[in-house]
């Protein structure tokens, strides 16, 4: 974006005024359920504040978010090869990756488990039941966005 003083000014020119273009939040969801992340990436993309990034190979996955790493991570619990456990265990010794807060889902975790924001937190770490409430996962992601830039 050009900067601009109060008048509109730009290098010289009067009158021309470039609108700010605010960032969407960009999230990574690994899952390795089709169906599941087609249903996170329209939910969050749904509102125009997410930008939604979905794969079903965690090993592709590590690859992925160490080259354009997310605003936050959303990780299923339960995968083939590389289950949210080890890819979790990955990034913590990634100096780059481990800073992403991480959101693990589990069709595991039933939603009486859940507290009030759907969120259960078990050793540190934050789950939420599949299939995941969209409004309270917008809710969630942006509060711990939130914390992070406090």
């Amino acid at each position: 974006m050009k900067e601009t003083d109060l008048n509109g000014k730009i290098g010289g020119v009067v009158g021309f005024y470039e609108k700010p273009t605010i960032s969407k939040i960009k999230v990574f969801s690994v899952d390795d359920e089709t169906r599941y992340l087609d249903h996170v990436k329209s939910g969050l993309e749904e509102t125009g504040e997410f930008e939604v990034t979905t794969c079903q190979s965690p090993a592709v996955a590590l690859i992925q978010i160490q080259n354009a790493p997310p605003d936050f991570l959303i990780l299923d619990i339960n995968m083939p090869h590389i289950d949210g456990g080890d890819f979790l265990c990955r990034m913590q010794n990634n100096p780059s990756l481990r800073d992403i807060p991480t959101l693990m889902v589990s069709s595991l975790i039933s939603p009486s488990e859940m507290s009030e924001n759907g969120v259960v937190e078990n050793g540190g770490q934050a789950m939420m039941a599949k299939p995941a409430d969209i409004e309270k996962l917008k809710a969630y992601i942006k509060s711990q966005l939130a914390c992070c830039l406090a």
